[in-house]
């Protein structure tokens, strides 16, 4: 989903952020109740606004009233991210460890069952 986001002022700089802001507060809800497909597809979507920030540097000249307000998104697009990390870590990591169990029983699997034909 790459779309061509043209950042060529404040106004569409800050379109951009509270894209942002509303997507991963739309990920926070949909982490919740534990829709992960949701998840996936606001991040990607979320993800098409960044490369745009990237890909327009140097950002326009930002007053100061801007500079707080463009703070002030940034705090709560990281304050945001940091709980949906820390709903989807801990389900990585069970996840991890099924795969470890599975390659373990599948390489002991392979190694005791060779020997059985014998």
């Amino acid at each position: 989903m790459h779309r061509n986001i043209p950042i060529k002022d404040s106004e569409s700089l800050f379109a951009c952020y509270e894209a942002i802001a509303r997507l991963t507060a739309e990920m926070v809800s949909a982490a919740e109740v534990g829709n992960w497909e949701v998840v996936s597809t606001l991040e990607r979507e979320s993800a098409t606004y960044v490369d745009a920030l990237r890909r327009s540097e140097p950002h326009p000249q930002l007053s100061r009233a801007d500079v707080e307000r463009k703070r002030t998104l940034l705090v709560r697009i990281l304050e945001d991210d940091a709980r949906v990390r820390a709903m989807v870590y801990p389900r990585l990591d069970r996840l991890q460890k099924r795969i470890d169990t599975a390659r373990r029983a599948t390489t002991a699997s392979n190694a005791y069952g060779s020997m059985a034909r014998y």
